[in-house]
């Protein structure tokens, strides 16, 4: 069935369509490979094929796949469920990886994930909309375009969707994954780095859209310890401060505190965020001195929770303190959700 379809490459977009059908072609536009010591994309099956033109008709005509990947010395084909970008361990050269952008077969539309509609013209406005719309995730968690009410532009986040509803990362750490600095900028801070599928910061603007979007939010930590172990701390009521007041941090109460608790100054103060270059917490200079941006302290010590440090020993490692003390934090991610 594949060499019954015609490609056509017009400025890194591909376009595929049915001979025998008039009612089935997609979209494709070409994304980025990025390299990471570990392969942890889920893909949605792989299969052999003479190019990246049958690979994107295999995807084409498969109404999960929504991204593909083809490398040539090997003529494999992988089909993936989710995402823009492609992760790839090793070498990379004679690879090509492609999002789709729509796709129609037997009267079924395909768009990105976060984007629904007849042409794909509407847009979630974060995981719990997707999540409410009835949408289900293969293996619970995806790389998804959303737009809260209150932002301009859509933005790519990691969802996580489960019988409770839908989760948002704002952070992800993981010291298996390819490094990312995180010593970074005021405003790098402020729009987010790195990228959705692997080490990333959301971005204090997009914090801030989602805080708008829904009153009541709930703010969760998840740290992995050095064996592995899962740990949950929840906060209920998060608010983030405008740019105005340096998107200071506001929660109600602690919900479940299996990790133990959050730096007590933080959550009673109000703290406002620091980085190296926009530091306020005066000559204790805490972004300066732990690199990384946090909502520290004006105190010494400046925080007992931090996870935005380095976390090979190069600089001030992640920590979080209190039932954690002296843990080697292998993994780390900030979740918010409705409630």
């Amino acid at each position: 069935m594949i060499s019954t379809l015609i490609q056509l490459l017009l400025t890194g977009t591909l376009i595929t369509k049915s001979t025998s059908s008039t009612d089935t072609y997609s979209m494709f536009k070409k994304s980025n490979i990025l390299q990471n010591p570990t392969d942890d994309d889920r893909d949605l099956r792989t299969t052999t094929g003479r190019g990246k033109y049958d690979c994107s008709a295999a995807c084409g005509l498969d109404t999960d796949c929504r991204r593909f990947l083809y490398c040539s010395n090997s003529a494999r084909c992988t089909l993936y469920r989710d995402g823009t970008d492609c992760i790839k361990k090793g070498d990379s050269a004679g690879c090509y990886c492609y999002k789709k952008t729509i796709g129609y077969k037997s009267g079924t539309v395909t768009c990105p994930l976060g984007y629904y509609g007849e042409t794909c013209q509407n847009i979630f406005a974060d995981c719990q909309e997707a999540y409410d719309s009835g949408l289900t995730i293969y293996g619970e968690q995806a790389a998804m375009t959303i737009q809260p009410s209150t932002s301009p532009n859509p933005f790519e986040v990691m969802c996580t969707i489960y019988s409770g509803g839908g989760k948002t990362a704002m952070l992800v750490r993981n010291s298996e994954w390819q490094y990312e600095n995180f010593n970074r900028t005021w405003a790098e801070y402020e729009h987010g780095f790195g990228n959705v599928r692997l080490n990333h910061w959301v971005g204090l603007k997009n914090i801030l859209a989602f805080s708008k979007n829904r009153p009541y939010q709930r703010i969760e930590f998840h740290v992995h310890k050095s064996d592995w172990s899962l740990c949950v701390t929840e906060y209920n009521y998060f608010r983030l401060g405008e740019q105005s007041d340096n998107y200071y941090f506001r929660v109600s109460y602690a919900g479940n505190a299996h990790c133990g608790f959050l730096d007590q100054a933080m959550v009673d103060q109000n703290n406002q965020f620091s980085t190296y270059d926009a530091d306020y917490t005066g000559s204790n200079r805490c972004g300066q001195r732990f690199g990384g941006g946090w909502w520290f302290d004006d105190t010494l010590n400046c925080t007992t929770s931090f996870l935005t440090g380095t976390m090979d020993g190069s600089g001030v490692d992640n920590f979080w303190l209190d039932i954690l003390a002296g843990e080697v934090l292998k993994k780390s991610t900030m979740f918010l959700q409705p409630f």
